[in-house]
């Protein structure tokens, strides 16, 4: 009886084994030769769940149409698969958080146009896109013609690692994100082509380490620069950046570059720097003992609040600048006794006495009348 037993306890627990084993692996879906665009995307509506894995299981799998992506789901090869897509269209349509790419060759052959961008890995209306929690690993993305990006989206979290984005079309990006918080790691972003840029982000921050982007491409009429962000305020380390036409690197003073190859167009600086660029219209206005300065800046970023000064005879004025945005100008107004009016004395003005604003060029801050 003990052990009988035993046989039919050992039978139930692999029989429950065998059960478990089958429900697992019915969550993954493998894509084979005979699998059809409609097989997975009926998959994807019908029976994926979120962290289920769609898995490629061939050399080669075209792509007919975009497919919209759903479900927090993985997408992965573990033999390298190489998927190819020839439609001016996006590639894969991301609409929702945690997805992840990994072990993928994708080879994008749509083409945009000089009013729409489209993207290997992007979303119908990009710019309003935010997706959390995506990772891209161990994948090529082969960007090959023209007005397209390898990731089209607004706003991006996650990381991506291990990878390679070839910038092969003319105005294409390798990403190209309005705003980004994640790390850039052991990846390479490469760009042979006409005004295309191998990294652009609007916003970033987050850490750049053990990475290239090497961008070889001509410029005609906008940037061939290596990386660009705007607002950046991560690090960069152990990389080598470089453009053969234009900057290395375009970014704000709180992007840090440590232990980095930087090499730009010759009598070009290795990095530019976005900033405010304060400085005082010459057009200055006079209406009875007051005087009406107009202040711009004709800078990238949005100035901090300053202050303005006027000197003249033994008289010292002040007034508040307030913050000014990028390509914008505000008027202040000083008053001063009327003797001081007319050509007798020579008035010194100056804004940012403090110089609370980085700037390429203060000297234009500066300036000196008589009327």
């Amino acid at each position: 009886m003990i052990n009988k037993k035993k046989v039919i306890i050992s039978l139930t627990l692999l029989s429950s084994f065998f059960i478990l084993i089958s429900a697992v692996s019915a969550a993954d879906y493998y894509v084979n030769q005979d699998t059809s665009q409609k097989n997975i995307v009926d998959w994807m509506k019908n029976n994926a769940q979120n962290g289920d894995q769609l898995i490629f299981n061939v050399t080669n799998y075209t792509l007919n149409e975009t497919l919209n992506i759903s479900k927090s789901i993985t997408i992965k090869s573990d033999i390298n698969t190489k998927i190819i897509f020839n439609k001016n269209k996006d590639m894969f349509d991301v609409k929702t958080d945690g997805i992840t790419f990994s072990g993928l060759t994708l080879d994008y052959n749509g083409q945009g146009t000089t009013k729409i961008m489209y993207g290997a890995i992007s979303t119908l209306n990009a710019s309003k896109a935010n997706i959390k929690l995506f990772t891209l690993d161990n994948t090529v993305i082969n960007v090959n013609k023209n007005y397209t990006s390898g990731i089209l989206l607004g706003t991006l979290q996650g990381n991506i690692t291990n990878s390679v984005i070839n910038v092969k079309g003319s105005t294409c990006y390798g990403l190209n994100l309005g705003k980004f918080t994640g790390n850039i790691i052991n990846t390479t972003i490469t760009s042979s082509a006409l005004d295309s840029i191998c990294v652009y982000i609007g916003t970033w921050n987050g850490i750049i380490n053990g990475s290239k982007m090497i961008n070889n491409g001509a410029k005609k009429s906008y940037y061939t620069v290596g990386f660009l962000s705007l607002h950046s305020n991560g690090s960069i380390i152990n990389s080598e950046i470089k453009s053969k036409n234009s900057y290395a690197a375009m970014v704000s003073d709180n992007a840090i570059f440590t232990n980095c190859t930087l090499s730009s167009q010759k009598n070009l600086t290795k990095v530019y720097r976005y900033r405010p660029e304060l400085f005082i219209f010459n057009q200055i206005v006079l209406t009875k003992n007051t005087y009406t300065f107009k202040i711009n800046n004709t800078g990238e970023l949005t100035s901090k609040e300053c202050i303005f000064q006027l000197k003249t005879g033994t008289i010292t004025k002040k007034a508040t600048v307030k913050a000014i945005k990028s390509k914008k100008f505000v008027t202040i107004k000083i008053t001063l006794p009327k003797k001081y009016i007319g050509n007798k004395y020579t008035k010194t003005i100056k804004v940012d006495i403090n110089n609370v604003n980085k700037e390429h060029n203060k000297k234009n801050n500066v300036g000196k009348f008589k009327f």
